[in-house]
C-alpha cells in the first residue's frame, strides 16, 4: 500500500470479508440460540447486514474498486467460535451468553472498520462515501446496545440464585 487510497480501498475490502462471512455464519447462530429475543435479533442483524453489504458495494462503485481478494482473518476466527458453541456448550443459557459475547466482537469489529473508512474519506475527500458510511456505523452501535441488554436480560434472569463469592478475598491487603 502506497496511499491512503489504497489504505481506504484495502479497509473496505476487509469490511466486505467481514460482512459476508458474518452473513454466512448468522444462520447457525440462529439455530443455535435458546433465547427467543436473541434468535430474533440475529435474523433482525442478517437482514441489516445485508444492506451493510449492499452499501459497501455501493462505495466500491463509487471508488471504482473491487471488493474481492482478502479475507477478513479474525472474522474467520469469530465466525469459528460461533460454531463451536453448542458443541461446547450445551446448556442453552450459557450457549446464549456466548453467542452474546461473540456477537459483540464482531459489532466491535465493524465499528472500528466503519469509523476507520469514514475517517479516511473524509480526508481523502470522497464525499459521497463518507455519507454513506454514518449508517452501517450507527447501526453496528445500536447493535452492541441491543447486545448489551440482551445480555443483562440473561444474565439477570438465568443468573446463580446467590452472588457468587468475591474472587478476591476483602481482608486482602497489599
Amino acid at each position: 500500500m502506497k496511499t491512503f487510497d489504497d489504505v481506504l480501498s484495502a479497509e473496505l475490502k476487509e469490511l466486505f470479508s467481514a460482512q459476508r462471512q458474518w452473513l454466512l455464519a448468522l444462520p447457525g447462530v440462529i439455530r443455535s440460540s435458546s433465547y427467543s429475543k436473541l434468535s430474533e435479533h440475529f435474523r433482525r442483524e442478517a437482514r441489516e447486514t445485508k444492506r451493510h453489504l449492499e452499501r459497501t458495494e455501493e462505495i466500491a462503485g463509487i471508488l471504482g474498486g473491487s471488493l474481492r481478494g482478502r479475507v477478513h482473518t479474525p472474522m474467520r476466527e469469530l465466525v469459528q467460535m460461533c460454531q463451536d458453541v453448542p458443541v461446547a456448550e450445551p446448556d442453552g443459557v450459557i450457549a446464549d451468553a456466548r453467542l452474546i459475547i461473540i456477537a459483540q466482537r464482531v459489532a466491535h469489529l465493524l465499528i472500528c472498520g466503519y469509523g476507520t473508512a469514514r475517517t479516511l474519506a473524509r480526508i481523502l475527500g470522497h464525499g459521497a462515501v463518507e455519507a454513506l458510511l454514518p449508517t452501517s456505523l450507527a447501526e453496528k452501535e445500536a447493535d452492541d446496545r441491543v447486545l448489551t441488554s440482551l445480555a443483562i436480560e440473561i444474565y439477570t434472569v438465568s443468573g446463580p440464585a446467590e452472588p457468587a463469592a468475591p474472587i478476591i478475598d476483602e481482608s486482602f491487603r497489599p
